[in-house]
C-alpha cells in the first residue's frame, strides 16, 4: 500500500499527462471547459517536477529546470495552438518560477548569466506571442515579473561583486521592454 517518492512524481506526471490528453480530446466539442482541463495539466506536471527536485531530491536541480523548460514550451506551444491567453498566462508564471528550482547558496558570475540569459529568452518569446496574437496583458505580467526578478538579485549581485552582469542584463531588459507597443 506505500507509494514510494518515484510513483509520487510518477502519478503527478501520469496525471497532468493524462489531462493534457483529456482536454485535447475535449477541445472541439467542450472548448472552455477543455481549456481548464489542459491548463491544470500543465500546473501539475509543473509541480510535479518541481517537487521531484526540491522535495524529494530524485533529479537534480538542472534535470528540474531542464523539464520545467520544456513544460513551458509545450504550454506556449498549446496557447498558440488554441488561441488561448489562459493557457499562455499560465506558461509565463511557470516560465518566471522555473529559475526558483536553482537553489544554490552561491551566486557566480556563469549563474547570474545563464539566469539572466534565461530570462532575456522568455521575454523575447512573450514579446514575440504578444506580437502575433496581441495578448497585450502578458506584456504588462512579463514586465512586472522582470522588475520583481532584478529587484530581487540587484542585492545578490552587488555584493557578490558582480554588478557588471547585472547592468548589462538590465540594459538588455531595457531594450526589450522600450519597444513594446504604446498606447
Amino acid at each position: 500500500p506505500y507509494i514510494g517518492l518515484w510513483g509520487r512524481i510518477a502519478i503527478g506526471i501520469l496525471i497532468g499527462t493524462g489531462l493534457l490528453y483529456l482536454g485535447e480530446k475535449l477541445m472541439a466539442k467542450y472548448g472552455p471547459y477543455a481549456l481548464g482541463i489542459s491548463s491544470c495539466g500543465i500546473v501539475i506536471l509543473y509541480f510535479s517536477f518541481y517537487a521531484g527536485s526540491a522535495f524529494y531530491d530524485l533529479f537534480s536541480p538542472a534535470i528540474a529546470f531542464i523539464l520545467m523548460f520544456l513544460v513551458t514550451v509545450l504550454g506556449v506551444l498549446l496557447s498558440l495552438r488554441y488561441d488561448s491567453g489562459v493557457i499562455s498566462f499560465i506558461a509565463v508564471i511557470g516560465a518566471f518560477l522555473t529559475p526558483f528550482v536553482f537553489r544554490s547558496g552561491e551566486l557566480t558570475p556563469l549563474a547570474l548569466v545563464v539566469l539572466f540569459s534565461y530570462l532575456a529568452l522568455i521575454n523575447g518569446w512573450i514579446l514575440t506571442v504578444t506580437k502575433i496574437k496581441e495578448w497585450k496583458g502578458l506584456n504588462i505580467l512579463a514586465f512586472s515579473l522582470t522588475a520583481m526578478m532584478l529587484l530581487i538579485m540587484i542585492k545578490h549581485a552587488t555584493q557578490s561583486g558582480y554588478p557588471l552582469v547585472f547592468l548589462v542584463f538590465s540594459t538588455i531588459f531595457f531594450a526589450l521592454f522600450f519597444y513594446l507597443p504604446r498606447k
